[in-house]
């Protein structure tokens, strides 16, 4: 018989083949039912057939390929020689085109695994899982209950019971992570609920016990990785907070209702009330679209229910304290209650998925608890975990006697880190409930960590005192800690930092107890911590390594830890002093407040190092750094303080971002996009963001653009609502994004870098501008080219209040408006503000009619960079050469900023930052060698500043390691007569580089030609005075760009030859701003002199067109 076949398999391959699709469907049909027939070996015996039968996989015909995955499942049991080959089928049929392909794939192939987990691969479960964000919800849907089932018979036996699973059913554990993606990757808003009814019934398994359900949960938890845990808990647990919230404000608003039946007034607010409510909650569960009966009829239902029996279930439900069974049988009452009706019960069913915890109850607490102190320190993990996304938003699942015992003796734990976690778990659940037992138990223990805890343990034990004290014991308890913290402040303490921690946990609690001590407290931080160094023997340090000795280290470690810790406790101190409600006992800390902005802006303009001894490292001076931007950001949160705040601290502030550091700018930026984000800074302060168009980092540059562009969006749509509740009113000119112009001028034109060779440094200006004005022409509702263009003209035509003498303002004002004028083209003009633009009165001064200027500040023949130009452009060597602490120090002088020698009880000589000895002498002979490239940099990874992006360095000398390297690299810089010169420059003298006689010589020229273009001032002025004659009082209106004549183009190439020695001496004598004039213009002697660094000065024939001398 076996031969007779086999002489038939080519005529049956044939048949498998046939174009008859009919004729096809029938022998796939018949051959199925043959393969996967009980005992049969025709598979086995006629290979070559079934590897043909398996080729209908591939079939052009839908139906066939859909039927030859329903036979599947049974191949994949029956046929475990041909696994191999079924299983790649099945991948790539899980892809197929056809919907119903898909969906017979996943439901075989899951039937399956569901008989026998042997019998598919981890490939073919992947290819499953892949179907979880199947574009169609049949399919989707589908994956999704299948592979929960499979997880709940595999996995689920073991877990539950807490043992070790088999190789066989490992290949599962990925199943609740990638049924969780579903309910944050998908836009449909049902997902959520159907994902966690999927986790509820299916994973956790409905018919187990609690005890079960919480192990199973912890193993659940531990498989996930971080971010899916967060999701987890938000999805079952912290995300229900404010729901049921809502649901128990409406049962309150119903009770309500009943004792207040004969008052009318009373009725109809409390109805209104209710009606919002109920709305509130429409709006915060998603219904499909065409139900909006069905939410009628169960809030009707629930508001005019007569016994009261689905408020109560309501508010059963609302409980997070509720037990687990007693929830379910809430549940299944409420259900039956409210009618057999598909579209009230499908939505009844979401709403009680939203607001009850079935997943996360108070047994489930107990459980993990006790699971908590367990040797397993992945599932210990997961336990902390849980306990501890759960304890801010639900304390109250915590209040039993038996939690309070598994706490306190976590607490008294040996493991620093499980006592840690304890005491932060118990600082959120810790009231009047648990008083007398802490005050028995542990209330020593706490006030030994007040002192001595590790880490944040103090601050923990702090706020645990105050919670468990009634309100007249809360102030003694705090008073007796206070003056226990007061007595260990102690620089020589090892616990300095956490009794800082303390402190600054009670200012933030109990301020009123705060401010008896706070004078000693502020001068300690601000006198003594802040300006005590560690002395460190640089010399004694191995010449291998640049780190210091461990011991030194972990001191100054320390110290560094402990300044952080002191400049946050005195930003908490005076924000905490400012309350919703005017207490008597707290005084005005406005005085106090300013000293301490003065410090603070010390420390950024000293870069971290207020001692000026410049013997920390740059990672430890970054923290400093960082906190010190951090606490001055914070107290501009607060409107009182944010007017303490002058023009030139602002400008300190913002030029953190150009910081040398990547470590220092990426979180300054990200904390000023994080506190505009959620409305705790005001707008202006998102002009910073645009000084990130110079980020060499491209993520974080556009990072901070995307952000720049959403906050602007958001504030238009804000004005948008405004605009509809009241149609009459006119939304005021500094609630635009548009306005915030006004600061972004004034914030780059007193910028260091806009100090010398202005025309060169043009292109570097525009690019924060363009950063700025891209953001606000995105989207379809920028048709703001009108108001922008007239802000810019009220800039132009105003003087600059900080420095009078400044013409910068108008000069960027000038460069914004050519900038509109190009991307003015083709767009709309959009409606012109209907009020009067009024700048800033404290960055601007406005000029009457009679004082406006008639001519441009531009040159004549002034052209635009092109965009590639302005987004690529790059500073100008002589702003390459100023470091940040430079540029920092040049902006403290200006800010009224008391230097570190003042402030210090026993002066020094302000230096640089030194380098260690061996680093100093190698540095050295680099820089004689001009090998540049072998210069080994610190173990501190320095990242090059935005300034620096991208240039190419032309000599050795220029190239400098790091910001710890010998200033003598640089030249010698002249300082005016009245200024201090210890403060920039470095005592260590250096060799003279080694220049060839032919380079020489070009230098010297080149110095002639700058010295000698100072005495042709008078009559080149007078030319160029005599050409400008274009009136910029108007408004700017672009006009469409036109090609330049040929004739034109020769005049302007000549005009920048005629005039370049003009506009060169017109610089040396224009007025600087006060921030920036810290150099002055060499003599011919002075210059002659200098010849020998010469080649660091741009030469005249490589600078941009300058700028026409003009009459001051």
């Amino acid at each position: 018989c076996s031969s007779v076949f086999l002489s038939l398999v080519p005529q049956l391959q044939d048949a498998l083949e046939d174009q008859n699709l009919q004729t096809r469907s029938e022998y796939v049909d018949l051959f199925g039912r043959i393969f996967t027939a009980s005992a049969s070996t025709v598979a086995q015996q006629f290979k070559q057939l079934f590897l043909s039968f398996l080729r209908r996989f591939n079939d052009v015909e839908s139906s066939i390929r859909s039927m030859m995955a329903d036979f599947s499942c049974e191949f994949l049991q029956k046929l475990p020689t041909f696994r191999r080959e079924i299983g790649d089928c099945l991948i790539s049929r899980c892809k197929d085109k056809e919907e119903s392909v898909r969906k017979s794939s996943v439901v075989s192939v899951c039937e399956a695994a569901l008989k026998d987990p042997e019998c598919v691969s981890d490939a073919l479960m992947s290819a499953v899982g892949q179907r979880v964000l199947d574009k169609k919800q049949s399919v989707r849907l589908d994956a999704l209950r299948y592979l929960a089932k499979i997880f709940q018979k595999h996995v689920g036996p073991f877990w539950r019971k807490r043992k070790r699973l088999p190789e066989s059913v490992k290949k599962f554990t990925w199943i609740p992570k990638k049924i969780l993606s579903c309910s944050f990757v998908t836009s449909d808003p049902n997902m959520n609920h159907f994902v966690e009814d999927l986790f509820d019934e299916v994973i956790l398994d409905s018919s187990c016990s609690v005890k079960q359900r919480s192990h199973l949960l912890l193993g659940v938890f531990a498989s996930l990785d971080r971010n899916s845990k967060t999701s987890f808990l938000k999805l079952c647990c912290t995300d229900k907070k404010r729901i049921q919230e809502l649901v128990r404000s409406l049962m309150k608003c119903k009770q309500q209702l009943k004792e207040n039946a004969s008052n009318p007034h009373a009725l109809q607010r409390i109805q209104q009330k209710q009606k919002g409510y109920a709305n509130f909650l429409a709006e915060n569960i998603p219904f499909p679209k065409g139900k909006d009966s069905a939410v009628s009829i169960i809030l009707n239902k629930f508001a005019n229910n007569v016994d009261n029996k689905v408020g109560n279930w309501f508010t059963t439900l609302a409980d997070p304290s509720t037990a687990y069974l007693q929830s379910r049988a809430a549940k299944e009452a409420l259900l039956k209650v409210l009618g057999s009706r598909s579209q009230a019960s499908d939505y009844a069913r979401r709403i009680i998925t939203v607001i009850s915890m079935p997943i996360i109850c108070s047994e489930t607490v107990k459980i993990v608890l006790d699971v908590a102190s367990s040797d397993n320190r992945a599932i210990k993990s997961a336990a902390f975990l849980i306990l501890r996304g759960i304890a801010p938003d639900f304390p109250q699942l915590f209040h039993s006697n038996h939690a309070f015992k598994c706490l306190a003796s976590l607490v008294q734990s040996e493991d620093s880190e499980t006592c840690s976690i304890a005491l932060e778990i118990l600082s959120f659940c810790s009231n009047a409930y648990y008083g007398r037992s802490i005050s028995e138990q542990i209330s020593s223990t706490l006030q030994d960590l007040v002192i001595s805890g590790h880490g944040l343990e103090s601050g923990y034990a702090v706020r645990i005192l105050n919670r468990i004290h009634s309100e007249d014991g809360q102030e003694t308890m705090m008073q007796s800690l206070m003056e226990m913290c007061v007595e260990h402040l102690n620089l020589k303490s090892p616990h300095l930092s956490t009794v800082l921690i303390s402190l600054s946990e009670i200012a933030k609690m109990c301020p009123k107890v705060f401010v008896l001590h706070s004078q000693r407290i502020v001068d300690f931080v601000s006198t003594s911590l802040l300006y005590h160094e560690t002395e460190v023997d640089l010399d004694s340090m191995s010449p291998k390594f640049t780190k210091r000795s461990e011991t030194s280290s972990n001191k100054s470690t320390g110290l560094v830890s402990a300044k952080v810790i002191g400049i946050q406790t005195l930003v908490t101190f005076i924000t905490s002093s400012v309350t919703e409600v005017k207490d008597a006992n707290i005084p005005d800390q406005s005085e106090q407040a300013t000293s301490i902005i003065k410090l603070l802006i010390n420390v950024l303009s000293c870069d971290g190092d207020i001692t000026g001894r410049r013997i920390i490292e740059d990672r430890e001076a970054s923290c400093i750094v960082v906190a010190a931007s951090k606490g001055l950001l914070e107290l501009c949160e607060i409107p009182k303080y944010e007017q303490l705040m002058t023009p030139e601290h602002f400008q300190i502030i913002a030029l953190v971002a150009h910081n040398d550091l990547l470590h220092i700018r990426k979180p300054f930026l990200l904390h000023i996009w994080e506190r505009l984000k959620i409305f705790k800074l005001p707008m202006r302060f998102s002009v910073i963001l645009a000084m990130a168009a110079a980020e060499p980092d491209e993520a974080l540059r556009l990072s901070m653009k995307r952000g720049l562009t959403l906050l602007i969006g958001r504030t238009r749509k804000t004005n948008e609502l405004r605009q509809k509740v009241s149609s009459k009113q006119i939304i005021q000119i500094s609630q635009l994004p548009e306005y915030n112009l006004t600061y972004l001028i004034h914030l780059i034109a007193h910028h260091p870098d806009f100090e010398e060779d202005q025309d060169a440094s043009y292109s570097y200006i525009l690019k924060f501008i363009n950063f700025f004005i891209d953001a606000l022409l995105q989207g379809q509702e920028a048709n703001n080219y009108s108001l922008i263009l007239g802000i810019l003209t009220q800039i132009k035509l105003a003087q600059d209040r900080q420095t009078p003498e400044n013409q910068n303002i108008n000069v960027c004002a000038e460069l914004a408006q050519h900038l509109m004028k190009r991307k003015y083209q083709g767009k709309d003009w959009g409606p012109r503000y209907p009020d009067r633009i009024i700048l800033p009165p404290s960055l601007y001064i406005e000029k009457s009619s009679g004082e406006f200027r008639t001519r441009p500040f531009l040159n004549d023949g002034f052209s635009l960079p092109s965009d590639a130009d302005i987004r690529s452009s790059r500073l100008s060597q002589s702003s390459m050469d100023l470091s940040s602490d430079v540029r920092l120090s040049r902006a403290a002088d200006s800010a009224d900023v008391p230097s570190p020698v003042e402030n210090d009880k026993s002066p020094k000589k302000s230096k640089k930052r030194k380098a260690p000895k061996h680093q100093r002498e190698k540095s050295e002979e680099i820089i004689l060698s001009g090998k540049e490239n072998d210069v080994s940099q610190s173990d501190v990874s320095v990242k090059q500043s935005p300034k620096r992006h991208k240039q190419k360095q032309k000599n050795p000398v220029q190239k400098k390691a790091g910001k710890r390297i010998s200033s003598g690299t640089k030249p010698p810089r002249t300082i005016d007569s009245g200024s201090d010169s210890s403060d920039h420059e470095s005592s260590l003298p250096i060799p003279e580089p080694t220049v060839s006689p032919v380079k020489k010589a070009k230098k010297q020229r080149a110095s002639q030609l700058t010295s000698s273009s100072q005495f042709e001032f008078s009559s080149n002025t007078m030319a160029s005075d005599n050409t400008m004659a274009s009136d910029s009082s108007s408004e700017f209106i672009p006009s469409p760009k036109k090609k330049p004549s040929t004739g034109k183009r020769r005049k302007t190439s000549s005009m920048k030859s005629k005039n370049i020695k003009a506009s060169k001496a017109a610089k040396s004598t224009r007025a600087k701003p006060k921030l920036l004039s810290r150099k002055r213009i060499l003599s011919p002697e002075e210059s002659a002199s200098s010849q020998d660094f010469s080649s660091l000065e741009i030469s005249p024939k490589k600078r941009t067109r300058a700028r026409r001398s003009r009459k001051m």
